[in-house]
């Protein structure tokens, strides 16, 4: 998908679930497809796109299996752009779920939630948005997990929390939102860690540690186990999964 200066809204490449949106078709688009006008920002997830228009709208479409369009509808593909809401002021996307923080500070958010990512204190999947938060001022999301952060600095996660990603200091997955840092100026994820910024400098991180990944100095110990699956094992941490988030430097500029 691509964003011009003037708007317009194009797509290209494979349209199998509706994810380009320009017809029913689901061939593939070998060159850009215009799709819509007046769009302010664009997301998209593993087979499905989110468009913000400038008046607010939201609009989606593509493969809606696990209600990630959020037309509610029980169709699996939507092959032409749905309207999902307005008064929108941020969205994005995540592998099967999506979110939108309204120009009121409400953080609505829909689609899969196998592991919570939902953040509405169940694991059903929702094809219509659902209120989780007020005040929230910013949001990113990952494959199976949501994290906001509230117009007070207070950073909010849900989701999938294997290997401590929450960073709520347990490794069981968290179905309603779970409050993580105060004073916090933004937030990004990895593979399953976390970096949060705080507005005093300071970078704290969390969650997978295999590589060194947050960066304290220490890694994670993995063994091989037989797990009962075809291929028959799968790894199991021994330490270092479920921390709270800590802290690794001060004096931050930036992180990605």
């Amino acid at each position: 998908m691509a964003l011009k200066a003037d708007g317009s809204l194009w797509g290209w490449g494979s349209n199998v679930y509706g994810q380009i949106g320009d017809s029913n078709d689901p061939g593939y688009r070998y060159s850009p497809v215009k799709i819509m006008d007046a769009v302010s920002a664009v997301a998209v997830g593993s087979d499905h796109t989110l468009a913000l228009k400038t008046d607010g709208s939201l609009w989606a479409w593509g493969w809606n299996r696990q209600g990630q369009v959020g037309a509610n509808t029980q169709e699996e593909y939507c092959f032409v752009p749905q309207k999902i809401m307005n008064g929108v002021a941020v969205v994005a996307a995540g592998a099967y779920h999506s979110a939108a923080i309204k120009r009121d500070g409400s953080l609505w958010v829909w689609g899969a939630n196998t592991y919570g990512e939902i953040g509405d204190g169940t694991t059903a999947e929702r094809r219509s948005p659902v209120k989780i938060l007020n005040k929230a001022a910013a949001f990113i999301m990952g494959g199976e997990l949501t994290m906001a952060i509230k117009t007070d600095g207070s950073l909010w996660a849900w989701g999938n929390n294997d290997s401590g990603r929450i960073g709520n200091g347990t490794t069981q997955n968290c179905l309603s939102p779970a409050k993580i840092l105060d004073d916090v100026a933004t937030v990004s994820y990895g593979d399953g860690y976390s970096l949060a910024a705080k507005r005093d400098g300071s970078l704290w991180a969390w969650g997978l540690n295999d590589y060194g990944n947050i960066g304290d100095g220490t890694v994670n110990e993995y063994e091989w186990i037989d797990d009962g699956s075809r291929d028959g094992v799968s790894q199991l941490s021994l330490d270092r999964n479920a921390n709270p988030p800590i802290k690794i430097m001060d004096g931050l500029k930036q992180h990605i």
